[in-house]
């Protein structure tokens, strides 16, 4: 900070540090952070749309290939699986979306009650599922990356 006058500042407030101290006998700070991912990994042979549909937040849509996995941040609402059609030559996102296969639910139950103070990339915030010909699953963390 500069003891200098700047135009569009009030030079009637000052402030001078004379002594800095770090207190490292005190705890981190903890920070709130609500954000939740999920990992989606398509078990199948085909190529699928994944439409999320928050209950207050409008949603999102992705495409998977064939046994691909895709981390994506999620909310609490429903998710609608489907299958892409068109020629394998086609972009994923340029194909026509086929008939639903698989329809879930998100629910942030199933998360630990201080996943908010976990780093942001940590497996307390974090949901693993699943996609088959017919279902969506949870999936364990521990089983999700076997």
């Amino acid at each position: 900070m500069s003891s200098k006058e700047r135009r569009g500042w009030d030079s009637g407030a000052r402030v001078l540090l004379k002594r800095i101290q770090f207190l490292r006998d005190r705890a981190p700070s903890r920070i709130a952070n609500g954000t939740v991912l999920g990992v989606f990994l398509n078990a199948t042979a085909e190529p699928l749309v994944i439409e999320l549909f928050s209950q207050s937040e409008g949603g999102e849509t992705f495409f998977l290939a064939p046994h691909e996995a895709d981390k994506t941040i999620i909310w609490k609402g429903q998710v609608v699986v489907s299958h892409l059609q068109g020629p394998d030559n086609v972009p994923l996102d340029r194909r026509q979306i086929g008939k639903p296969i698989a329809r879930g639910e998100i629910r942030l139950r199933e998360l630990p009650s201080d996943y908010r103070y976990s780093p942001e990339w940590s497996d307390k915030r974090t949901l693993y599922y699943r996609i088959s010909s017919n279902r969506i699953e949870l999936v364990p963390a521990s089983k999700a990356k076997e």
